[in-house]
């Protein structure tokens, strides 16, 4: 199976887990090698990370996109999938919490006063 393919059964979650070449999904979590680059969450959104890593996984971030927006998923973009997740479960939240995307929500607007205090 091609990486477009393993990209559509994730976003379909048509299997538990599956794996072609350098890319891999287990449940919702979507990886480059062992990066976690993109989550789906319950009400069928994709969350995708845009930290640059290597050439090979930034064409993975690229696909995910591209297939993602055939599929017609809708997106949100967050840096770093690791470090968001931490960030909510230190909050108490899990992806499957009511209140996780206001969360993120709300970290992202936290994150805009931060950096309004550095410009």
């Amino acid at each position: 199976m091609d990486r477009t393919g393993i990209i559509e059964q994730w976003a379909k979650q048509s299997k538990s887990r599956g794996k072609a070449s350098s890319m891999s999904f287990e449940g919702p979590t979507l990886y480059s090698y062992d990066t976690a680059i993109a989550v789906l969450l319950k009400d069928g959104t994709a969350v995708i990370g845009t930290r640059k890593y290597s050439v090979t996984t930034s064409s993975h971030q690229s696909a995910v996109r591209r297939v993602l927006a055939k599929l017609g998923v809708q997106t949100r973009e967050v840096y770093h999938i690791a470090e968001w997740e931490s960030a909510l479960q230190t909050l108490g939240l899990q992806r499957e919490t009511p209140h996780y995307m206001a969360h993120d929500k709300a970290l992202d607007m936290q994150r805009e006063d931060l950096a309004a205090l550095f410009v």
